[in-house]
């Protein structure tokens, strides 16, 4: 029976004042101040997540952004009548401009755009190593594929 005189270990509520308050999770009984640093914990995973998400999707729009331009910029130079060094570069361009473009497609359409992306990049990568060289064989390899395809189609 209480009397008012604090002689009971527990007041109206029900809790336990000889060892402090508890918090009851699943069966196991936490201090208050664990549970709170627990939360922030996991807000702030929460938020690293969501923020690294955003990160990522921003980063993508970016790299299609990029690639348009580089598109936009190189391919009316490389589908002109002037030859020389300016072609193996905007035949870079382009390429690296594709891969771009097909990366962000894969994050919005399908996984399969990896597949353009990553071999566009690596027709790429020898453009960066020999530019002359590597051009004059990129333009007669196209300009097989074109003639096969004509012949194919009767033309």
């Amino acid at each position: 029976m209480q009397n008012g005189n604090g002689g009971s270990k527990y007041n109206y509520s029900g809790r336990n004042y000889n060892g402090g308050d508890y918090v009851n999770i699943a069966g196991f009984r936490i201090k208050p101040l664990f549970f709170y640093i627990g939360i922030g914990a996991i807000l702030l995973i929460v938020m690293a997540f969501l923020i690294n998400l955003v990160n990522t999707s921003i980063a993508m729009h970016f790299g299609l952004v990029s690639g348009a331009l580089l598109l936009l910029a190189n391919l009316r130079e490389l589908l002109g009548y002037t030859y020389g060094q300016h072609n193996s570069t905007a035949l870079l361009n382009c390429l690296i401009g594709g891969g771009l473009v097909c990366a962000w497609l894969s994050q919005t359409v399908s996984v399969l755009f990896w597949v353009p992306a990553v071999a566009l990049v690596a027709i790429a990568f020898p453009l960066v190593l020999g530019r002359t060289s590597v051009y004059t064989t990129y333009v007669q390899a196209a300009r097989t594929a074109v003639s096969g395809v004509r012949r194919a189609v009767g033309r």
